[in-house]
């Protein structure tokens, strides 16, 4: 579907920019998961 496919490329784009800082993309979704919970 069209919201699946731009949730993914969300989430993509995400992971390619943790990368890229050098960050941990476990551990920048795990914190984008719990601020969306507040």
């Amino acid at each position: 579907s069209g919201e699946g496919a731009g949730n993914y490329a969300t989430v993509a784009s995400v992971i390619q920019t943790a990368v890229k800082n050098g960050q941990n993309p476990f551990e920048v979704l795990r914190v984008i998961a719990t601020l969306s919970q507040a």
